[in-house]
């Protein structure tokens, strides 16, 4: 993720004031989500043997992740940019 100060439009070049980077995905942060309101939460999908580690930090939460498969296929990823308004602009690679 990058904080900006506006969306990047096609042509400009921004500079970030922060970038991090973490595991996530809509499904996997709802999960996480009602984990930690302490309800009782299974994730199933599928990431890549390249983000194990992935599946160990949802379960930290206590989330049940029994049903992440783990693929061949390289883990799909996404870019967000998030201004200073909290607007957001999201580009996506679908993989596993």
């Amino acid at each position: 993720m990058s904080k900006l100060k506006d969306i990047v439009r096609p042509g400009e070049t921004i500079s970030s004031s922060h970038l991090s980077q973490r595991p996530g995905g809509k499904g996997a942060n709802q999960a996480v989500a009602v984990a930690k309101a302490g309800g009782a939460v299974s994730l199933f999908g599928a990431i890549g043997e390249d983000e194990a580690s992935v599946k160990d930090n949802i379960a930290d939460f206590g989330v049940d992740v029994q049903g992440i498969e783990i693929t061949q296929e390289p883990t799909g990823r996404a870019i967000i940019q998030l201004t200073q308004g909290g607007e957001n602009s999201i580009s996506t690679t679908a993989k596993s």
